[in-house]
Formats: C-alpha cells, structure tokens, sequence
C-alpha cells in the first residue's frame, strides 16, 4: 500500500522530472526505496514519513537518507502537487 501511494505520487510528470531524471519511475522500484528506508529506520534511525490531512491521505512524502558523512543526511521531498497547490496557491 505505501508502495503504491509513493508510486502515485512520483508519477506526476513534474515530480519525476525532477527526483527520478525525468523517467517515470516503476513499481518495483518504488518497493526497493520503501524497504530501503525501513532498513535505514532500524539502522540509523532516519526513515520515511507521509504528510496527509482529512482530504488528501497521501498529501506527500518525505524521507530522510543516510548520507556519506557521519552527522548529514539527504532529504527526499516528493508531494502532491495537486493538493500543495491547492493549498498554498498557484503562485
């Protein structure tokens, strides 16, 4: 299910523009970064959560990823944009 919902969400052409080089990105691979970040939840404790509200369920995703150096991490943003625009407005 998180799977899927992720893999909606980065199937808007201007999200995988942007975080997957422009390729949509498929299912499989999506269920690769989901278990990915489950192992990183239990080993450095950075992990993966889901903005919703009443309206939307999956209103976006932000994830945190181990990075090279011992005290950063990557963040991984990827929202909704549909919802993100109604909310803060088109400009």
């Amino acid at each position: 299910m998180i799977s899927t919902a992720l893999h909606a969400l980065a199937a808007s052409p201007l999200v995988y523009r942007y975080l997957f080089d422009g390729a949509l990105p498929d299912k499989e691979y999506i269920t690769h970064l989901v278990a990915q970040s489950l192992a990183n939840a239990g080993e450095t404790g950075l992990g993966m959560w889901f903005l919703e509200n009443v309206s939307t369920r999956y209103a976006g995703c932000v994830e945190l990823r181990p990075y090279p150096s011992p005290i950063s991490a990557n963040l991984f943003c990827c929202n909704n944009l549909d919802y993100v625009l109604a909310v803060f407005g088109h400009e």
